[in-house]
């Protein structure tokens, strides 16, 4: 797949990292699709932006098609009337916008494990896009469990959600988890989700680590083997007796992993001396967009979770 880099005119990059450093991009996931809003382009023409995927799931996949606006424009520029294909494993799909800028498949679509696929889009101005994605292998998830922790030997306890299972042979594996809490995504941003890649695991089994932990029911347990934490939850967060979990982990390319960490690495993860020189984000849309189109293939995880009785004394023992 061919990686597209932004422009690098001195002028375009300043406005855009001067403007993605005030913004959070939301991640679009199931339900939770929300646009990247708010580029200011300064002098320069508006900017299209591009969200969309493809995964493994037999469903309605999207793309959403927005217009980058002024710093202190709070508006999103939906953009409507535009011909979206996605073209890949011998036929070519089309997407039907259901509300302005959200264009979705049919709900009987799935993408293909090791297929590439490409976006096409044709906007009503005569302007027109590519992207190109393919679909990797995910492996299975042995289990997931959730382990009421003390957080570094600091005093306080947090609810940990470690992932147990084989990681690929291959090199240049990605993965994102998604957290779903009675049927609630967690999370909702780019900010609290969690994604790696396998750089220094790869075909290895990622377990629990030798620590101590409670269950449900007060037992201490004491674990062996690598630990994984994929996600840290607070006290708070957890305020029910009995918790629905529902993990989905996402197989994504290396390219879409490579994208997420520079746009945070310049944007949230900031403030330090040890920050980043600004660089051009990495983009596979063409034609001076903004965004990315990805496959993905996705395996879940479901179970119960029983959180601690808080009144009692264990917290406190070593």
């Amino acid at each position: 797949m061919k990686q597209l880099y932004l422009s690098t005119q001195s002028k375009k990059r300043q406005w855009l990292h001067a403007k993605l450093s005030v913004i959070i991009l939301t991640v679009s996931l199931l339900s939770c699709q929300e646009p990247m809003e708010n580029i200011d382009t300064g002098m320069l023409e508006p900017v299209l932006l591009v969200e969309g995927k493809i995964t493994t799931d037999t469903t309605k996949h999207y793309v959403l098609l927005s217009q980058s606006g002024a710093l202190n424009d709070t508006n999103t520029y939906w953009v409507s009337d535009a011909e979206v294909t996605i073209s890949g494993n011998n036929q070519t799909i089309e997407l039907f916008e259901e509300s302005p800028g959200h264009y979705y498949t049919a709900p009987d679509i799935y993408g293909v494990i090791g297929r590439t696929y490409e976006l096409t889009i044709a906007l009503q101005n005569g302007e027109s896009y590519t992207a190109q994605t393919s679909i990797s292998n995910i492996p299975e998830i042995d289990s997931v469990k959730i382990a009421w922790e003390n957080w570094s030997g600091y005093g306080d306890y947090l609810h940990f959600v470690y992932y147990h299972g084989w990681e690929l042979q291959e090199e240049g594996n990605a993965y994102l988890w998604n957290l779903f809490l009675n049927d609630t995504l967690y999370n909702d941003t780019l900010f609290k989700t969690t994604f790696v890649e396998d750089d220094f695991v790869n075909g290895n089994y990622i377990g629990y680590g030798a620590k101590r932990y409670y269950d449900s029911l007060n037992n201490q347990i004491n674990t062996q083997g690598s630990n994984f934490a994929i996600y840290a939850l607070g006290p708070e967060e957890i305020n029910s007796t009995e918790v629905d979990v529902l993990v989905e982990m996402e197989s994504i390319p290396l390219a879409y992993y490579e994208f997420w960490t520079s746009f945070m690495s310049q944007t949230v993860w900031v403030g330090s001396p040890f920050d980043p020189a600004k660089a051009d984000l990495l983009n596979n849309i063409s034609n001076g967009a903004l965004g990315y189109f990805y496959g993905a293939s996705v395996k879940r995880y479901r179970f119960k979770y029983i959180p601690p009785d808080w009144s009692l004394d264990y917290r406190n023992s070593n």
